[in-house]
C-alpha cells in the first residue's frame, strides 16, 4: 500500500538493531492508524539489521544509509530531513508500540501544534518470549492531576520529574521552522532536542496512558549508570537557554542536584560491587544527604530484580 501524503513519519534510528529491529516495524506496522511511513535510518550498522528491514514487504517502509557511524542524535536528523509527514513521531529500534498508539496521540491533540504530545511509557523486561511489562513511568497522578485525560505540562514540573524520559508525538512544520537539530552527545541527545523545542516555543501535553513499550536490559541499565555524568552535563548546558521564568530556573537547579545525587547513587553501588567497604562508608560520610534517597532506591532495584527473575527477564544473544 502507498501512501504519498503519509500524516505521520515514525522516526527510527538503527545500529546493530537486527536482534530486535523486527519486533519494533511489527509494531509500527500494526498500528489501527494506518496514514504514517515508517522511516528507518541505518548508522552503518555491521550486523544484519539492513536485511532484517529488507524482509518487510510494506510500502510505508522506508530505509535510508548513513554512509558513516553518526550517533543516534545525528541519525534522527538525517531521518527527519526526508519526512514526508505532518507529524513526527520517535521510536528506539529495540522498543515497541501497544497498536492503537498512534490513534490515541492524534486524537488527543486535536488540531493543536504549538505542542509535543507523550504518553506514558511501560518498561518492560527483555526476554525470550519478547516484551514483558514491568511498570509504568509516570502513571494517572502524575503532573498534578489524576485521570486518563490529556493534561498541559508545566516546564518547570517536568523537569521535576524523576526520569525526562518522553517519546512524543511533534509537528514537522515546527520542527523545521524552530532550526532545532540534536546535538553529538553520546548521552541526553534527545532531552537536549526535547528542551530546545520547549525553549522555542512548544509546550508540552501528557497523555497518561503507557503505549510506549520500552526495553530494558541489564546492559541498558548499566549504559545508564554510566551515562549519568553525561546527562547532568546535558541539563547544566540546557540551564544555560535563556530562561526567562524563575520558576524554571529553580527546577533546573533542583534537577541538577538530583543529578548530582544520582552519580553518588551509581559510585555507591560501584564500591559495595567491588566489595570495597572502606570507599563506600567514605562516600556516604561525605554526602550524608544520599541516605534520604537510598531506602527508596533499593527498594525500586529489589523490586525490579525480583519481578525480572520471576519473569525469566533474559535473552539470549
Amino acid at each position: 500500500m502507498a501512501i504519498n501524503k503519509p500524516q505521520v513519519s515514525v522516526i527510527v534510528p538503527a545500529y546493530n538493531a537486527g536482534p530486535m529491529i523486527g519486533d519494533t516495524i511489527t509494531s509500527v506496522l500494526a498500528q489501527s492508524f494506518s496514514n504514517f511511513e515508517l522511516i528507518i535510518c541505518n548508522d552503518a550498522s555491521t550486523d544484519d539489521t539492513v536485511e532484517v528491514v529488507h524482509s518487510f514487504k510494506d510500502d510505508r517502509i522506508r530505509l535510508i544509509q548513513n554512509p558513516i557511524n553518526s550517533g543516534e542524535g545525528k541519525t534522527r536528523d538525517h531521518a527527519i530531513s526526508v519526512a514526508k509527514g505532518q507529524w513526527l513521531a520517535v521510536l528506539d529500534a529495540d522498543d515497541a508500540w501497544m497498536p492503537e498508539r498512534l490513534e490515541r496521540l492524534l486524537g488527543a491533540v486535536g488540531n493543536q501544534r504549538d505542542c509535543m504530545i507523550f504518553d506514558d511509557i511501560m518498561t518492560c523486561h527483555d526476554t525470550l518470549q519478547g516484551l514483558v511489562p514491568w511498570r509504568s513511568l509516570r502513571g494517572t497522578n502524575a503532573f498534578g492531576a489524576k485521570g486518563t485525560a490529556p493534561r498541559e505540562v508545566k516546564f518547570e514540573d517536568f523537569l521535576r520529574s524523576d526520569r525526562l524520559l518522553i517519546k512524543p508525538l511533534i509537528s514537522s512544520r515546527i520542527v523545521r521552522e524552530s532550526g532545532v537539530q540534536h546535538s553529538q552527545r553520546r548521552f541526553g541527545a534527545d532531552s537536549e532536542f526535547f528542551i530546545r523545542l520547549v525553549h522555542f516555543g512548544l509546550k508540552l501535553i501528557y497523555l497518561p496512558e503507557p503505549m510506549y513499550l520500552y526495553r530494558v536490559t541489564p546492559g541498558s541499565a548499566t549504559a545508564v549508570a554510566g551515562g549519568a555524568h553525561l546527562m547532568r552535563d546535558c541539563i547544566e548546558e540546557c540551564e544555560r537557554f535563556n530562561w526567562n521564568e524563575p520558576s524554571i530556573r529553580e527546577a533546573f537547579r533542583w534537577k541538577i542536584s538530583a543529578l548530582r545525587d544520582n552519580e553518588l547513587l551509581y559510585k555507591l553501588a560501584e564500591n559495595i560491587k567491588d566489595h570495597d567497604v572502606f570507599e563506600a562508608i567514605l562516600v556516604i560520610f561525605r554526602n550524608p544527604r544520599i541516605l534520604r534517597i537510598l531506602p527508596r532506591r533499593l527498594s525500586r532495584h529489589l523490586t525490579y530484580q525480583i519481578h525480572r527473575w520471576v519473569h525469566s527477564g533474559r535473552r539470549g544473544r
